[in-house]
């Protein structure tokens, strides 16, 4: 049977819960494929590296590398040929992560 799960009554987002598991779970192996997490990691500390030396010329290549990496690697990504209902379950996930997000956060 399948179940739906209702996220925040006033928003009415209705997912399929095996929808919604199927795509957190392309999205986990993405991510890992991908090696998008490393490379934000090093670009949050390539910026960090230009904050803290902004006269080094060496952040500023990692910064430079990473975007590029990013950019090359991106556009192939899984999720670029995800369906047109899984994009749209993405859209409202986030909308009701950018409605709810932070409220939520400051109550924990």
């Amino acid at each position: 049977m399948i179940q739906s799960v209702s996220i925040f009554s006033n928003r009415r987002l209705s997912l399929n819960a095996e929808r919604l598991h199927a795509i957190a779970a392309a999205l986990r192996d993405e991510l890992e494929s991908t090696h998008v997490v490393p490379m934000l990691d090093r670009l949050i500390a390539g910026l960090q590296n230009m904050v803290n030396q902004p006269q080094t010329a060496q952040p500023q290549q990692e910064v430079s590398s990473v975007l590029s990496e990013l950019r090359s690697s991106l556009p192939d990504a899984p999720s670029e040929s995800f369906t047109p209902s899984w994009l749209q379950t993405l859209e409202e996930l986030a909308r009701v992560s950018e409605d709810h997000g932070v409220r939520a956060a400051a109550v924990m």
